[in-house]
């Protein structure tokens, strides 16, 4: 009998720890699936939306953003900048939200299907933006548009990629072909 409960006490110990790990992970990944769920609904504005891409000019790093700081000085150097003029075109929606921010835009590498939350922090940024309205270019300001919308987007990209898709928080869409 002493030795069957110093068994038993081992398993139940064994028990306890794995149940620990086990409800502390399932935990995480619902909380984390919690607070996802409103970012995917707002994504839904441009799911399944198309880009055409009028062209893209390729620039130096512009100097505001040396002022902000944002990149430390080894992945700057890796970088280089281009203005990508598109039209991006959501799919008709009316329910849900509608429209949508340009300002929430991200590039991706151009194999990226799905965006999970811990992989928006692998994607490159666009760090100014412009859009066109009546023929004339204007300041991007936060607007929300609720339909195509034709901009300029000011992409932060790496010196050895060329293909890109755009992120609008989990929708993937689009293609960015940067190699000519």
């Amino acid at each position: 009998l002493p030795i069957y409960m110093g068994w038993l006490s081992y398993y139940i110990g064994g028990g306890i720890i794995a149940a620990y790990f086990i409800i502390r992970i399932l935990t995480g990944a619902a909380i984390q699936a919690l607070f996802s769920i409103p970012f995917k609904m707002k994504g839904k504005a441009l799911a399944g939306a198309t880009v055409e891409v009028h062209g893209h000019t390729w620039t130096a790093r512009p100097k505001s953003l040396d002022e902000d700081g944002d990149l430390d000085g080894a992945e700057a150097k890796n970088m280089r900048y281009v203005w990508v003029d598109c039209t991006i075109t959501p799919q008709p929606r009316s329910e849900g939200f509608t429209h949508w921010e340009a300002g929430e835009l991200v590039l991706a590498p151009g194999k990226v299907k799905k965006v999970k939350l811990n992989m928006l922090d692998d994607c490159y940024e666009i760090p100014e933006l412009r859009y066109i309205m009546d023929g004339k270019e204007l300041e991007y300001e936060g607007e929300k548009f609720p339909g195509p919308m034709r901009v300029k987007l000011l992409c932060a990209v790496p010196n050895h990629e060329t293909q890109f898709r755009l992120v609008y928080y989990f929708e993937v869409f689009g293609e960015i072909n940067l190699s000519t």
